[in-house]
């Protein structure tokens, strides 16, 4: 895959969603999840010999809020490729582990 091609898309999808009556807001959204949508993919692979919880604590952070959206997204993206296989097995774990919809908190000390 081309390392960017998140990057691209979310900087294409945004006009072509306007273009279909989606409004800024909307459009944003959407791209936004385009953008990360390769985070995933790329976090898995120094992954070896976490537990599920540590997995979800470093993955949330790295996703600006948009979690299930954007793991959703790479699930789907990852379903029948291969050599995707682990990453869309981890993915699956993560969303029955009910830590993973929780909210971050951050503290100041």
């Amino acid at each position: 895959y081309s390392p960017n091609h998140g990057h691209y898309g979310s900087v294409i999808v945004k006009p072509l969603l306007r273009d279909v009556g989606l409004n800024e807001k909307v459009a944003n959204y959407i791209a936004e999840i385009v953008c990360l949508h390769l985070v995933p993919f790329d976090f898995y692979k120094g992954t070896s010999g976490y537990s599920i919880t540590e997995a979800i604590d470093d993955l949330k952070p790295r996703m600006e809020g948009l979690h299930v959206e954007v793991c959703l997204n790479a699930y789907a993206d990852s379903f029948n490729n291969q050599p995707q296989r682990s990453c869309f097995e981890l993915i699956g774990k993560m969303f029955e582990e009910p830590h993973f919809y929780s909210t971050r908190e951050y503290f100041v000390g």
